[in-house]
């Protein structure tokens, strides 16, 4: 069970880390071989993602199933004048190096409110 990731909009520090990690014996889902990983978001109810982030390549560790994707940052998610208060969800998409592609199941729910000022 994933948590409600809250989120402010206009932040421009705000990372989210997910751990991939096992069903079947709970150890990390180490991803060495990806080539590409995508979190698609989309509005909460509707069926187009409205921003794909990649993942950060220097604070992901991809052998341990850590990966880092940074919500906030200039012309990132949280910073697009489309992004209005509301619930989303994210798609984790990873693409191999033989262009082979693996969806992680569960979605990561997210809630963004406008900031104060």
């Amino acid at each position: 069970m994933v948590d409600i990731v809250s989120l402010v909009k206009g932040d421009t520090v705000a990372n989210l880390k997910v751990s991939l990690v096992r069903e079947d014996n709970n150890t990390a889902f180490g991803i060495t071989e990806a080539s590409t990983v995508n979190l698609h978001v989309r509005k909460k109810g509707t069926t187009s993602p409205v921003y794909t982030i990649p993942k950060d390549a220097t604070l992901s560790s991809e052998a341990s199933g850590i990966l880092i994707f940074k919500m906030g940052a200039t012309g990132v998610f949280l910073d697009q004048t489309t992004v209005t208060e509301g619930y989303y969800e994210g798609e984790i998409e990873l693409i191999f190096t033989d262009s082979t592609t693996q969806t992680v199941y569960e979605t990561v729910p997210f809630q963004v409110r406008d900031d104060f000022s």
